[in-house]
């Protein structure tokens, strides 16, 4: 009898990153913002690992590697199926009573985990047809995402190659321009509150007096725009405006006016002319990251962070597992 390899625990393992990895990248986040290599890398790692252990310990307790390997693989589907399933039933009520909630979904996951795993430990199938079968259907499913990667990846790098045609990144008239005035260089800080309601609204419709804090910011030197209006409802657009010194009128000519791809402002606020220029002239770049967004690839010093286990990327990966219920 040919011998038949036990790839679906680990192929299930991987598929959760790898499906969140072509999700973002197709609605248009570039890798920078979803997360680094690195982390999402290791995430594969962390994943594989976990795998492993389990189907590990499952061979040297049933002495069988073919049942210990759907066994790992049913918990696997159900333990990364939890955080979906709790999207769609948080919201359940009956008698007004939410039936959602953690506190009733965890224990009826884990109640099916332990009934179908004991009903897999003690069958006396033959698992060589289910092995065969989850082989090849894990194995569709990564090459489907793989396949998904590649063709975002080349749809999003022609669609950024669009920013040179326009001019919106590598126009350096007015870098050429400020070169000439390179002198003493005061410090600058850029402070974005985001989300954050102006002094008027604060006080007109929630009755509160941010004085203290503007007061603060002004008596340290710092201007405050009382009278500011964001242009753009969304901080990505927000940002890629501000930081370049110009409107994203022209977004709607490369994307079209329906489109929800945010790829070509991410690329703008990354590489912005404010840095360059100034960075032109003698500045150094030290970024403070709010724990959103970690990498500034022109930065010379990144401050704060978030580490691995609140990593964007991580986080939204842990939000589709059974370990959800901790992230509250």
């Amino acid at each position: 009898m040919k011998k038949m390899f036990i790839l679906h625990p680990f192929l299930f393992a991987a598929f959760p990153t790898l499906f969140l990895v072509a999700y973002n990248i197709k609605i248009g986040e570039n890798f920078s913002d979803i997360g680094s290599f690195p982390v999402m890398a290791l995430s594969l790692v962390v994943s594989l690992g976990f795998a492993a252990l389990i189907f590990i310990a499952l061979s040297l307790f049933v002495k069988n590697y073919q049942k210990a390997g759907v066994i790992t693989s049913f918990f696997l589907i159900l333990f990364f199926s939890y955080g979906p399933v709790y999207e769609i039933v948080n919201q359940w009520q009956i008698n007004g009573l939410s039936i959602g909630r953690h506190r009733y979904l965890l224990p009826l996951w884990g109640m099916g985990i332990a009934i179908g795993a004991m009903f897999l430990l003690k069958t006396s199938r033959d698992f060589s047809r289910y092995t065969r079968v989850f082989n090849i259907v894990t194995s569709v499913l990564i090459a489907t995402s793989l396949l998904q990667i590649g063709l975002s990846i080349y749809r999003l790098q022609k669609t950024v190659g669009s920013l040179e045609k326009h001019d919106w990144i590598g126009d350096d008239t007015l870098l050429r321009s400020t070169r000439e005035k390179e002198g003493s260089l005061p410090d600058i800080y850029y402070i974005i509150t985001d989300g954050h309601a102006s002094g008027n609204t604060l006080r007109e419709i929630f009755g509160y007096s941010n004085g203290e804090f503007e007061g603060f910011l002004k008596q340290k030197g710092f201007y405050v725009a009382t009278e500011s209006h964001a242009n753009y409802p969304f901080t990505v657009f927000s940002l890629a405006s501000s930081l370049n010194m110009q409107y994203l009128n022209r977004l709607s000519d490369v994307l079209g006016k329906d489109s929800t791809n945010t790829s070509i402002p991410t690329e703008m606020r990354k590489t912005n002319q404010v840095v360059k220029m100034l960075k032109s002239i003698g500045y150094k770049y030290v970024y403070i990251s709010s724990g959103r967004i970690d990498r500034q690839p022109d930065a010379d010093m990144v401050l704060g962070g978030t580490g691995f286990w609140n990593d964007r990327f991580v986080l939204a990966l842990l939000e589709k597992t059974m370990l959800h219920p901790l992230l509250i």
